[in-house]
């Protein structure tokens, strides 16, 4: 008598179901973030290639809320807008709390009046979580300069689109005549200061005498830390798979008669 094996494939639909959800649940996460990895090179080669900076237009950033656009370095002039002081709140530097001064930046050309958000980095909170006082009056004593005399600024910012998170609050908190937002949205301070505001944000560049602690607008993760999630992701999958064919298949031992 002989001993032979053949191989039996035991598949369950719920099984099957869990496998398909799974496998390409982790081929999506793998291929989102080789995704990811190719955006933040082109950015990177936008950065590194970008040729002199020369004054732009109102023209010039209105066309930019049309298409989608990588951050980049830009040139412009105009005046700050004092009266509309936004605070955004919750920023830790340092593990030190504290919040980013938001102002629109006004640019006034042939009667056409164009205005997007300045950040002008960030300041440390005193215990009633608001702006430190020192930091924040040498800072408005340097601002009330320029706006007392009317003058115009040229300013180097690195202009990058708004990003709504529904996560984050849409609500406006008042403490101690200061305004708290939880996220830069220029619907909500549109609503709140009656003034139309294009969803660029413009954030100063740290050689600035109107900055604070500032942070460019780079790349808070390298591509190579993307591509090596998206191996991490494909592995897993693999090893899904390997692990659901083990438990599916059994060899089921039949004796030969001769």
């Amino acid at each position: 008598m002989k001993i032979a094996a053949n191989l039996h494939l035991h598949i369950r639909p719920t099984a099957l179901l869990i496998w398909l959800v799974s496998t390409g649940i982790l081929i999506s996460l793998g291929l989102w973030q080789l995704s990811r990895a190719n955006e933040k090179e082109l950015i990177l080669q936008n950065l590194n290639s970008q040729p002199s900076l020369g004054l732009v237009d109102s023209s010039y950033l209105n066309h930019l809320t049309t298409k989608s656009f990588y951050p980049h370095q830009i040139k412009l002039r105009g005046r700050f807008d004092p009266q509309n002081l936004w605070v955004l709140d919750n920023q830790v530097n340092n593990h030190v709390l504290g919040g980013n001064l938001i102002m629109p930046f006004v640019v006034e050309e042939q009667g056409i009046t164009t205005k997007l958000f300045i950040d002008f980095g960030w300041i440390s909170y005193n215990a009633q979580r608001l702006p430190n006082q020192q930091d924040w009056q040498s800072w408005r004593a340097n601002l009330a300069q320029v706006h007392q005399q009317s003058q115009q600024v040229e300013l180097t910012l690195f202009v990058t689109p708004l990003q709504h998170n529904v996560f984050k609050s849409n609500l406006v908190e008042q403490r101690d005549g200061w305004q708290f937002v939880g996220q830069i949205s220029s619907q909500l301070i549109e609503k709140q200061a009656k003034t139309q505001v294009l969803p660029i944000l413009g954030i100063l560049d740290e050689k600035s005498p109107f900055a604070l602690l500032v942070e460019r607008p780079l790349i808070n993760m390298p591509p190579e830390k993307h591509t090596a999630y998206a191996a991490q992701w494909f592995l897993l999958a693999i090893a899904l798979n390997l692990i659901i064919l083990i438990k599916a298949v059994s060899w089921k031992k039949q004796p030969i008669f001769s």
